[in-house]
């Protein structure tokens, strides 16, 4: 994102995502988040619903910042 009259304010989310075997539920995924040469992990979660809700909250806080 780019402000017209300052300096860009870039970040990354990257979700990793993998199942464990023998768990209930077996799905993991962890959010890294931040600076793109060094993300810090933001969460851990058990489903695809609550991946889908931590990327929401962090977009929606990201732009924020960025308005």
């Amino acid at each position: 994102m780019s402000d017209p009259g300052g300096a860009a304010k870039d970040s990354v989310l990257v979700v990793r995502v993998w199942f464990e075997p023998n768990q209930d539920p077996g799905f993991r995924a962890r959010l890294l988040a931040g600076d793109l040469a060094d993300p810090q992990a933001i969460g851990t979660m058990t489903s695809p619903g609550l991946v889908v809700e931590a990327v929401r909250r962090w977009l929606s806080e990201y732009c924020e910042q960025a308005l």
